[in-house]
């Protein structure tokens, strides 16, 4: 799979205060803000931004504490195991 968008594919990858957006708007289709398939990863207070499938938890573990995710629809997709904790969807 070669994404389009930005993707994280490393282990234990952290991300804290940051905000992922894809602006590509519905003329573009779907617009992923971040594609994860890194086992173990970490988002605190993090924001993502999107059309459609805004976070795309493709694969591994994840976990999401204190994140704003927005989107028009779908705004997670994916087969990853994740946990969403105190987030704003």
């Amino acid at each position: 799979m070669v994404p389009y968008f930005p993707a994280v594919f490393d282990e234990r990858f952290i991300a804290r205060d940051i905000t992922f957006e894809n602006t590509a708007g519905p003329e573009n289709h779907q617009a992923v803000a971040l594609c994860l398939g890194s086992d173990f990863s970490v988002f605190f207070r993090c924001s993502f931004k999107g059309y459609q499938d805004t976070v795309y938890v493709y694969s591994q573990r994840q976990f999401y504490l204190e994140c704003d995710i927005y989107g028009t629809q779908d705004f997670i997709c994916g087969d990853a195991i994740t946990v969403i904790q105190s987030c704003n969807i």
